[in-house]
């Protein structure tokens, strides 16, 4: 949108999604000891040429003029949530069902919390996921805060296929030391579950 490609952002974005519906659905036929990263890779390949397809001419042309690229938060942001979105209601049943949990709203995105984490705290985590665009405008992504002992645990809802990728522990790796700084905790810990929440794998 920045380079004046408003309808090639979108048309690029829409066909994220759809490619990753595709994948997802050949990774459920797939059996079960087949590898899943390939996938995971193979849509992120594809949301890349079809970016540069879209947009290379343009951001060629504003870096010649000496503009700076993107920032590469907000692009693996655009990748990652299409891996995530799909999720987001069903995470919204399985937290609505726990009556101990609560919930702050920003934009279309929601941060579940519940007791110890007070909601100063949930509310500092969101506003910070917001600025940083974790939480777009105009996507949907939920986050959980815990407090399981003295130390905080943020998790992420995602797919087989997202958790199981470099790219995505370099993407949250940037989001949880974020979140230290935020919640002053150097101890944090952030974890991907799946839609049920349960725990996938905690980033090391």
């Amino acid at each position: 949108q920045k380079l004046g490609e408003k309808a090639a952002a979108w048309r690029t974005f829409a066909i994220g999604i759809v490619s990753t519906v595709v994948l997802l659905f050949i990774a459920f036929q797939l059996p079960e000891n087949s590898p899943s990263y390939g996938i995971g890779l193979l849509s992120i390949l594809i949301a890349k040429k079809w970016a540069e397809v879209e947009q290379g001419r343009a951001l060629k042309i504003h870096k010649d003029k000496g503009g700076l690229p993107g920032s590469n938060w907000k692009v693996a942001g655009v990748v990652l949530m299409t891996l995530t979105v799909l999720f987001v209601s069903v995470v919204g049943y399985v937290v609505a069902t726990e009556p101990e949990f609560q919930s702050l709203q920003f934009g279309k995105s929601n941060v579940y919390y519940m007791t110890p984490v007070q909601e100063s705290e949930a509310r500092k985590m969101g506003e910070s996921l917001q600025e940083a665009e974790v939480f777009g405008a105009d996507s949907e992504a939920d986050a959980v805060l815990l407090k399981p002992d003295e130390h905080y645990v943020v998790q992420f809802v995602m797919s087989d296929v997202a958790w199981k990728t470099t790219e995505v522990d370099e993407y949250y790796s940037e989001v949880r030391t974020l979140l230290r700084e935020v919640l002053q905790d150097p101890q944090l810990q952030l974890e991907y579950v799946d839609p049920e929440l349960v725990v996938k794998k905690r980033l090391k």
